[in-house]
C-alpha cells in the first residue's frame, strides 16, 4: 500500500481543510493528557517514566528535565548539595561506609539517594494520607534517573566504589577485571562515564579507545533498546551488529554496521519492516535510512575519544 496515497485520500475525504503537514502533526495524545492532568497524574495512570518518554520520543532524564517534577520542592542546586553531604557522611562512617561497598553499583546508588531523601521526607511525603505516599510518584526512581550522572561523577563516590580501602591496593590483574566486568554488566557507555572518559578507561585496562569499542562491538548483536537514546521523529525499534571500526586519522572514524531486523512506525501508526525491499520503493524510504543513521550516531558517538570530530556511518540499508 503506497502510504503517500492513503494519506491523501483520508485528507481529501474527511479532512478537506487540512494538508497532509497538519495531518502528520495531530497532537500526541500522551501529551494531551498530560496537559489536562498534569504530569504527576500521569505517572500515576501510565505507572512507568521510561513509557511516557517513549511515547514522547524523549530519553527518561530529558523528559523528568522538562517537567521537573521536584521543582515546587527543592531546587536541583539544594538536592546536589545533599547527594555529596550524604556521599561524604558514608565516607567517614565505617559501618555505612563497609556496608556501602559490599554493594553493587546499582545498589550504591540507591543508597545514596534514600538517605539523602531522608533529609526532606517532611517535604516530599503527603502527611495527611493513610498510608502515608510520596508527593511527586515514584520518587526515588524519579530522583535516581535525574541525578545518576551527577553522583557518578562525583569524586568521593567514585573513590568509595573503586577500592575498600579509598585506594587501589588490589593486583592489576584484578583490577582490570573488575573495569571489565563493569563494562559488560553496566555498559561501555556507563564505565566510559565512570571512569572520566574512554581514553582514561582505555589506559586502564592497557588498550586503546579504538580497540576497547571494537571489543565491545564487533561482531555482538544489540538492539537500540539496550541504549538509553531518542529514536526521533518516527518511532524505530531494530537490532544490528557491527562488522567493523576504522580510524582513518585520530580525529575521523568510520563504522560499519549491519542492520538485523527491525521495524519502523510512522506517525500515522502504519508499521514497515525495515529490511523488506518494497519498504525502500517508498517516497519517505530517503528519511527513514538518515534517520537510522542518526540513531547509530547517537548510540555511537559517545563512546569516541574526544578529539574525534567526524564519524562516518555505513549501514546495509543506506543504498
Amino acid at each position: 500500500m503506497n502510504l503517500k496515497y492513503t494519506i491523501k485520500k483520508i485528507l481529501k475525504e474527511y479532512h478537506p481543510n487540512e494538508d497532509e503537514k497538519s495531518f502528520d502533526e495531530k497532537p500526541n495524545p500522551h501529551q494531551i493528557y498530560i496537559d489536562e492532568n498534569g504530569f504527576n497524574k500521569a505517572i500515576e495512570e501510565f505507572r512507568s517514566v521510561e513509557f511516557i518518554a517513549k511515547k514522547l520520543n524523549l530519553t527518561p532524564k530529558k523528559l523528568l528535565e522538562i517537567y521537573d517534577p521536584f521543582k515546587d520542592i527543592f531546587t536541583d542546586e539544594e538536592f546536589k548539595n545533599m547527594l555529596k553531604e550524604t556521599i561524604e557522611h558514608i565516607e567517614v562512617r565505617p559501618i555505612l561506609k563497609k556496608g556501602f561497598q559490599e554493594r553493587t553499583l546499582e545498589k550504591k546508588i540507591n543508597m545514596v539517594v534514600d538517605m539523602t531523601i531522608e533529609q526532606f521526607h517532611p517535604d516530599l511525603i503527603n502527611w495527611d494520607r493513610e498510608p502515608y505516599d510520596w508527593k511527586v510518584p515514584q520518587t526515588p526512581k524519579l530522583l535516581e534517573i535525574i541525578y545518576k550522572d551527577f553522583i557518578l561523577d562525583n569524586q568521593t563516590f567514585k573513590r568509595l566504589s573503586l577500592d575498600k580501602n579509598s585506594k587501589l591496593n588490589e593486583s592489576n590483574d584484578k583490577f582490570k577485571k573488575r573495569i571489565e566486568d563493569t563494562i559488560k554488566k553496566e555498559g561501555l557507555l556507563f564505565a566510559i562515564k565512570f571512569f572520566g572518559g574512554i581514553e582514561n578507561l582505555s589506559k586502564k585496562i592497557d588498550t586503546t579507545p579504538i580497540n576497547l569499542v571494537k571489543n565491545f562491538f564487533i561482531n555482538k548483536k544489540f538492539s537500540i533498546k539496550d541504549f538509553n537514546i531518542s529514536t526521533r521523529n518516527y518511532d524505530y525499534d531494530f537490532k544490528f551488529q557491527v562488522n567493523d571500526i576504522e580510524k582513518n586519522s585520530d580525529d575521523f572514524w568510520s563504522f560499519y554496521v549491519n542492520i538485523i531486523d527491525g521495524f519502523v512506525i510512522l506517525p500515522d501508526g502504519e508499521q514497515f519492516d525495515l529490511l523488506n525491499s518494497e519498504t525502500k520503493e517508498y517516497d519517505f524510504w530517503f528519511d527513514i535510512k538518515y534517520g537510522i543513521r542518526d540513531i547509530l550516531g547517537d548510540i555511537l558517538e559517545p563512546l569516541t575519544p574526544n578529539d574525534v570530530e567526524e564519524m562516518d556511518i555505513i549501514h546495509n540499508l543506506d543504498d
